[in-house]
């Protein structure tokens, strides 16, 4: 009956635990080599004792320290509270990719733009439907491809966005805030 001990496995119930996951340092700092592929890097959180961490501080941030790579995924949990939230991928000053929901505009909709040197860039706003609801939970998707950006909302894509700032290596920020709970941002490779 003894067949439960392996000394160095998490018992039944510990799966959550993630052993051997480096501690990750807090918003705003990079850390010395991002998480292997096939795990989720889920920086500014000083551990990971399970799935749901309860909601992150908003703004948040996570470091991208060797920049944006094909097949990057970022995923958001979250809950729309109020009149718009934004998710940017920062490259120094400049915004590479501006991704702005807005309930404060009638009709709804998802505003994407860049900022180079200070000035925004022409909005593109069409999308088959706006995909949030007031507090509503929501899980949006951003695949970063070599062309452009794809956005999924509760697994239904969307839209996508070409590139307009290439200088991915460069882009090593991504920055959450405005009005929302956020229960999840995480960044890992396919």
């Amino acid at each position: 009956g003894q067949g439960q001990q392996y000394p160095g496995f998490p018992g039944p119930g510990q799966g959550q635990q993630f052993p051997g996951y480096p501690g990750f340092p807090g918003p705003g700092q990079s850390y010395p080599g991002a998480p292997t592929p096939g795990q989720p890097g889920q920086p500014g959180q000083p551990s990971a004792p399970s799935i749901s961490p309860g909601p992150l501080k908003v703004p948040h941030q996570i470091s991208l320290p060797s920049g944006l790579e094909k097949g990057m995924v970022l995923t958001v949990h979250g809950i729309p509270t109020g009149k718009r939230f934004v998710i940017d991928f920062v490259d120094g000053q400049d915004i590479a990719f501006h991704f702005n929901p807005r309930f404060d505009e009638r009709p709804n909709v998802v505003v994407r733009n860049s900022m180079s040197r200070g000035n925004w860039g022409s909005e593109e706003r069409k999308s088959p439907k706006f995909p949030f609801v007031q507090n509503q939970p929501f899980k949006l998707q951003i695949l970063f491809e070599p062309d452009c950006y794809k956005v999924a909302v509760n697994n239904e894509n969307l839209f996508q966005y070409n590139h307009r700032l290439k200088n991915f290596s460069k882009i090593n920020v991504i920055r959450i805030g405005g009005d929302l709970t956020l229960s999840e941002a995480s960044m890992y490779k396919m």
